[in-house]
């Protein structure tokens, strides 16, 4: 659930938060940076505040789900491109090698708007001072019971 905090979180951290999420974006500069970037960015600055820590956290467990469901994706997808090509027998089936590429693709496409969407809304939340929650993704980084 959003959980407002624009009362006890500075601008500061709201840009820091924001920053966080949106770092992401850095994969259109070096392949595969936007995975590491909220990573890196929650380290550092986790323990300066409860909202940094939360965002960045939540920003990290988000770039995981998305690497995780697109590696997913890609295996899946391979397997039954192959499949589909080869068969059982000798002969392709172009339709069926046409069909299921197709929804690979679509497949793959869901998951980039996904993460696009997302990744938005989560900013704009974030600069907002409120403490945003991703749908639909793993958490496997924990928040601490302090």
């Amino acid at each position: 659930m959003d959980t407002p905090d624009t009362s006890i979180v500075s601008s500061s951290e709201r840009n820091w938060a924001l920053f966080i999420h949106l770092s992401t974006f850095f994969t259109f500069v070096v392949p595969m940076l936007g995975y590491f970037a909220p990573i890196l960015f929650w380290t550092v600055k986790r323990k300066e505040s409860a909202f940094l820590d939360d965002q960045g956290r939540e920003a990290a467990n988000f770039v995981v789900s998305c690497f995780i469901f697109t590696v997913g994706a890609v295996v899946v997808g391979t397997v039954a491109l192959l499949a589909a090509k080869n068969g059982l027998s000798t002969e392709t089936d172009p339709l069926a090698f046409a069909a299921t590429a197709g929804i690979y693709y679509v497949l793959l496409l869901a998951i980039g708007a996904f993460w696009l969407i997302s990744t938005i809304v989560a900013a704009v939340k974030a600069s907002s001072g409120i403490r945003y929650r991703h749908p639909l993704i793993l958490r496997p980084l924990k928040r601490s019971r302090s």
